[in-house]
């Protein structure tokens, strides 16, 4: 039973993490976005709405695709193993 089960279970763990990191992919590519389209913002002061509204969406950008990159590491070294 064990010579069946863990390659199995090392299998679908890798297969999450590949799909918890293109999810991650996705939002991180959505917010890169609206981070473009205010990208002008960058030039006001900080205390100006569309200034915050950047930088919360760059801060995002970065945090997911922090997310995405290391499940696609951590799939990658359990794969390996």
């Amino acid at each position: 039973g064990r010579s069946v089960w863990t390659p199995l279970a090392r299998f679908s763990s890798v297969v999450w993490l590949q799909v918890t990191g293109l999810f991650f992919a996705l939002i991180a590519t959505f917010l890169a976005q609206g981070a473009w389209k205010e990208r002008a913002a960058m030039h006001l002061p900080l205390g100006s709405h569309a200034a915050e509204k950047f930088y919360v969406l760059a801060v995002a950008f970065v945090l997911f695709a922090y997310f995405c990159v290391s499940n696609f590491v951590r799939a990658w070294l359990r794969e390996r193993r």
